[in-house]
């Protein structure tokens, strides 16, 4: 079975690297607008911000875990 992720080998050996990850990187921004209006969106009808705040926490934890991966990729296990 062939996973096919962001940190795969098959991802990386593609002659069209480059154009994946500017893909990937938009898409990256277009899901970090969406949470982070999102959190804003509901922060404006609470008391308070702490929803923004988790917003920004989850887009940097996703965003890290997809560089993470464009930048290493993974290794053949064998299977």
């Amino acid at each position: 079975m062939v996973h096919l992720t962001v940190a795969s080998p098959f991802f990386h050996e593609q002659e069209a690297k480059p154009g994946n990850i500017k893909r990937i990187r938009s898409g990256e921004l277009a899901a970090t607008a969406i949470v982070i209006g999102t959190g804003w969106a509901v922060s404006a009808r609470s008391p308070g911000w702490l929803p923004l705040y988790a917003s920004i926490g989850i887009s940097l934890v996703f965003v890290a875990g997809y560089e993470y991966q464009i930048a290493h990729p993974s290794a053949d296990d064998g299977k």
